[in-house]
């Protein structure tokens, strides 16, 4: 191989290339990137676990990481799959604790080299354990009022198949926008336990309501079928349903990743719960598209809602994160 030397401009070309890249910097090498593992007990469909995913595999591109994914892991096997991406050397392990709890926490305390941030109400532990959960109640409250704006049954309702408290939070909020928009609008919330959302979804509609919050993507359907609007949770359903979803309450945990993983890069990554992150202000949650529904809002409700999410933005306007359980 010939040394670069001044009587090749191809090669001066290559020198010069070099220099330029080492003053401005280069992508790093995939060797030198951060590894990242995402374990779950569940699968990547599971709408929890997709928006965690999804904000993993957009930082695999965006923040420059390596991530892999391992869903399915029951909980007698979480340990052995914790400590073996521990061996491995990565550097920072994100998850849901769900079932889990002990062995999780167990295992982040015997390793404090490593970085976790785990899906838990639970606290956070000093020095390495972080948590976040969805704490998207701000723009389940908008969807609340837009929907007591709308309704012209003066009834609305929210359906869910089960309400741990960051979704009791959720379906709080909703009804507390829509009597906060309306304070004689009679607002509904069945929580209808495993496999009963459809079901519980169309008595609602039957008793007369006319929108519908489907804290579970479930009774989305059933709000097509029938033809009557509907809020999504979590994620962006209207490809479900295009011409049924008003909007919907978003997660979007790419805040929280970001913050994590540029903790973890400059070496100065501490436990933390990481709540704010995943709320409207720093970007963690917002209110969906109208899409279809764009030009059949009025321009005084939806200016009304523009005023109300730039006051939560600005931290002028408090919606309150009600975990209690949310009453019929």
């Amino acid at each position: 191989m010939k040394k670069l030397t001044g009587k090749s401009g191809f090669h001066i070309g290559v020198f010069i290339s070099l220099v330029f890249l080492a003053a401005c910097g280069r992508p790093a090498r995939f060797e030198d990137r951060l590894k990242v593992v995402g374990i779950f007990p569940d699968t990547r469909e599971n709408p929890p676990t997709a928006v965690i995913h999804q904000a993993l595999d957009r930082a695999d591109r965006d923040l420059l990481i390596t991530y892999e994914i391992v869903e399915n892991v029951p909980p007698r096997e979480m340990e052995r799959v914790l400590l073996d991406y521990v061996n491995k050397g990565y550097d920072l392990i994100f998850g849901d604790d769900r079932g889990a709890e002990e062995t999780v926490r167990r295992v982040a305390r015997d390793h404090p080299e490593t970085a976790f941030c785990f899906h838990s109400r639970l606290g956070s532990v000093e020095p390495n354990f972080s948590v976040f959960s969805f704490w998207i109640h701000e723009p389940a409250y908008l969807c609340g009022r837009l929907a007591a704006h709308l309704s012209e049954s003066g009834r609305v309702g929210a359906v869910a198949g089960e309400s741990p408290p960051a979704l009791n939070a959720v379906l709080n909020a909703f009804r507390a926008g829509a009597l906060a928009a309306d304070p004689s609008i009679r607002v509904e919330v069945v929580l209808a336990g495993a496999g009963g959302v459809q079901e519980a979804a169309g008595r609602l509609i039957e008793d007369g309501a006319d929108y519908i919050f489907a804290g579970s993507p479930e009774a989305i359907p059933v709000c097509r079928g029938r033809g009557v609007p509907a809020f999504g949770n979590l994620r962006n359903w209207y490809s479900l349903a295009p011409d049924t979803m008003v909007s919907g309450a978003i997660w979007d945990l790419g805040p929280t990743v970001k913050k994590v993983v540029e903790e973890v890069k400059k070496d100065n990554y501490r436990a933390r719960d990481l709540r704010e992150w995943s709320m409207m202000a720093k970007g963690g949650a917002y209110l969906a598209p109208y899409h279809a529904f764009d030009t059949r809002i009025p321009f005084p409700v939806k200016d009304e809602i523009d005023d109300l999410r730039r006051l939560i933005l600005s931290g002028l306007y408090r919606v309150p994160a009600d975990e209690s359980l949310p009453a019929p």
